[in-house]
C-alpha cells in the first residue's frame, strides 16, 4: 500500500480545516479590534406612534405628555431610546408622514414646550429621543412645494423631483416611466402651472425631495426649531429607501 497516496486526502482536509480556523481567528480579530460600537448597536429602541400610545388630556388623541407618563414604564422595560413617529403639523393625509411644518409640533399632540418637558424627563431616565423626520418627502402643503409648483424658477423647485415626460407618435404628453405609487396609480402627477410632472412614491399628496440637490439635503437637515432642543441627543431617521429610483427619474 503507498501510505503517500492514503495520507494525502487526509492532508488536504487537515489543510482545509487549518485555514477556516485561522479564518475565523483573523475574523475574531478584526471584530475585537475594530472601532467602538455606537450606542444604538446594542440599544433597546420602543417605537412610538404617538396618536395612538397615550392620551393625556381625553381627546382620545395620544400625545407628547401622555409619552411623558409612561417613561418610568418604559425605563423599568429596559429601554434605552424611543422613537417617536411623525409628531410635526401635517394635514393629516398619510398620518402624519405628510409633513407641512419640520420647525413645529402638530398641536393635537401637544407644543414645543411639551416637547421640552419630554426631553428632560427622558435625559433623567438615560433615555434617548429618536424623531421619525420623514426625510424622503414633505406635504404637498409645505411651503417648500408651494413655491416650487408655482414656478420653475422658485429658489426650491429642483429641491423635488421633476420631469418633463414624454410624448407618444401622436404628440399626447405622457409620464416618463410607468412607476406606480405605493398607494396606487402613477407615481407621477402632472402641475399646469410648471408644465412637469413631479414624482411621488406615496400618495400625490407626498412629492418626494431630491436628495441629488445638496440645497435640498442641507434644507432637510435645517430643520433648527426642533433639533436644537434636542442638543445632541436625537438621531434623524428618515424614509429614503428608494433614492435610487429618483435618481433614474432625473436622468
Amino acid at each position: 500500500m503507498d501510505l503517500r497516496k492514503l495520507l494525502h486526502p487526509v492532508c488536504r482536509v487537515v489543510g482545509l480545516l487549518a485555514s477556516l480556523v485561522l479564518a475565523q481567528y483573523a475574523h475574531a480579530q478584526a471584530v475585537t479590534q475594530g472601532p467602538a460600537p455606537k450606542w444604538w448597536h446594542n440599544a433597546v429602541i420602543y417605537e412610538i406612534y404617538p396618536r395612538s400610545f397615550q392620551d393625556s388630556n381625553g381627546d382620545g388623541i395620544g400625545d407628547l405628555n401622555g409619552i411623558t407618563q409612561r417613561l418610568n414604564y418604559l425605563q423599568a422595560l429596559g429601554v434605552d431610546a424611543i422613537w417617536i413617529g411623525p409628531m410635526f403639523p401635517s394635514p393629516q393625509v398619510d398620518f402624519g408622514y405628510d409633513i407641512s411644518d419640520y420647525e413645529n409640533v402638530d398641536p393635537q399632540y401637544g407644543t414645543l414646550a411639551d416637547f421640552d418637558h419630554l426631553l428632560a424627563e427622558a435625559r433623567s431616565r438615560n433615555i434617548r429621543i429618536i424623531l421619525d423626520m420623514v426625510l424622503n418627502h414633505t406635504s404637498d402643503q409645505h411651503p417648500w412645494f408651494k413655491g416650487a409648483a408655482a414656478s420653475r424658477s422658485d429658489p426650491r423647485h429642483d429641491w423635488y423631483v421633476w420631469n418633463d415626460g414624454v410624448k407618444d407618435a401622436a404628440g399626447t404628453l405622457h409620464p416618463p416611466n410607468n412607476w406606480i405609487s405605493l398607494f396606487g396609480g402613477s407615481a407621477w402627477q402632472w402641475v399646469p402651472a410648471v408644465s412637469q410632472y413631479y414624482y411621488h412614491e406615496f400618495y400625490r399628496a407626498q412629492p418626494d425631495l431630491n436628495w441629488r440637490n445638496p440645497r435640498s439635503r442641507a434644507g432637510d437637515a435645517g430643520h433648527s426649531q426642533i433639533l436644537a432642543r434636542s442638543r445632541g441627543d436625537r438621531v434623524q431617521v428618515g424614509c429614503d429607501h428608494n433614492s435610487v429610483r429618483r435618481r433614474a427619474a432625473t436622468q
